[in-house]
């Protein structure tokens, strides 16, 4: 009788793979369940700190409404009470009264230029008190702008220096527009609604410098210069002379053009003396230009990549290099890229909605 051949796998040995593989998928599951579980409980905790800060935002906008309708109330009574103080004098000066009667006007007179006075202090209060809430200490902006987008990026520091975008794509969002613009007049330039936002972002910024603190203004392209040119390598004072006011009028005749040269920036930035606090750079994306500045024709990804690598390298590592990136057409590695340069300096990134500021 032939022997039986034995089975390398039998029943029982598919029994324990199979309860095995049953073992895996079960605890695959309550692993993807406990995952899922704490995804839901950290969204629904950010949609709570997201709801607590439209509450805020919404109850400083009442709070804004109500000074700003306050301002506008005391102004009107404030002008009430000087075309009383005008008809007063010019009745004194043409009527001539007797001598009580005269005595008496002089003193309502004296009693309204009181009045007037009380007024004009409570209206300067006031100004304070809304310039405080906003924190814009230096300008005042008549528009919208001053809405407090950028959370997370304060201005601080004894020593701040903003480093402005001056190429020729800050003209535009597009590979095409920009093409199209840099032909255009210095004026049409100038007026170029991404250019404008650019100033825009400045200003906003620039008024919520310290009053007590030095800062500059450097602009970059191909070169890197201060926005007025006989004060490279020094800071300025917020209200000196040249001070904040004659440096954003000079950032407005800016005329934007050229390739985009980072290194050079960081290169001038660390050879200032003393060295800067912050640094709060307004830019649109990755260089096409090195040290050199020889770049020609379409600059490659890859290409911008090595020169912004190159280009942080001279940034001081105890500097803080705070971003805002106003993103440009056909540039996809730099919003990862400028993140990197947050995350090693200590600086914050934002990319502000097209509305800002």
């Amino acid at each position: 009788m032939a022997r039986r051949e034995e089975l390398t796998f039998s029943l029982s040995f598919l029994d324990v793979m199979s309860v095995g593989l049953g073992s895996v998928i079960l605890l695959f599951l309550i692993i993807n369940h406990a995952s899922e579980q704490r995804s839901q409980e950290s969204y629904a905790e950010l949609q709570a700190s997201v709801g607590e800060q439209q509450a805020r935002h919404i109850e400083f906008q009442y709070q804004a409404d109500e000074l700003g309708q306050a301002i506008r109330d005391t102004e009107a009574e404030l002008a009430g009470m000087r075309a009383a103080i005008d008809r007063l004098s010019q009745q004194l000066e043409d009527d001539a009264p007797p001598a009580p009667e005269l005595a008496a006007q002089r003193a309502r007179v004296k009693s309204l230029q009181q009045e007037v006075s009380a007024l004009e202090q409570r209206v300067a209060n006031l100004r304070e008190q809304a310039r405080s809430q906003d924190n814009n200490a230096n300008i005042e902006r008549l528009d919208d702008g001053d809405r407090q987008y950028l959370t997370g990026l304060k201005i601080s520091g004894s020593r701040i220096l903003f480093l402005v975008d001056a190429s020729a794509s800050m003209l535009d969002p597009t590979i095409v527009g920009t093409i199209r613009r840099r032909n255009m007049s210095d004026d049409d330039r100038r007026a170029a609604p991404k250019w404008q936002r650019t100033l825009a972002t400045v200003e906003w910024l620039a008024a919520q410098i310290p009053r007590e603190s030095s800062f500059q203004i450097y602009l970059f392209n191909n070169e890197t210069r201060s926005v007025l040119p006989d004060t490279t390598g020094t800071w300025l004072k917020v209200t000196g002379e040249p001070g904040l006011t004659q440096a954003l009028a000079a950032l407005r005749q800016v005329v934007p053009g050229s390739g985009t040269s980072l290194y050079r920036a960081f290169a001038a930035t660390a050879a200032i003396t003393p060295r800067t606090d912050n640094i709060y750079l307004i830019t649109d994306g990755l260089p096409t230009q090195g040290l050199m500045a020889n770049e020609q024709g379409l600059v490659s990804s890859r290409r911008r990549l090595t020169m912004f690598s190159e280009a942080i390298r001279v940034v001081p590592r105890v500097v803080p290099v705070n971003t805002i990136l106003l993103p440009m057409e056909g540039d996809p590695f730099a919003a990862s890229a400028f993140w990197q340069l947050s995350q090693l300096t200590g600086g914050v990134l934002l990319s502000p909605p097209d509305d800002w500021p």
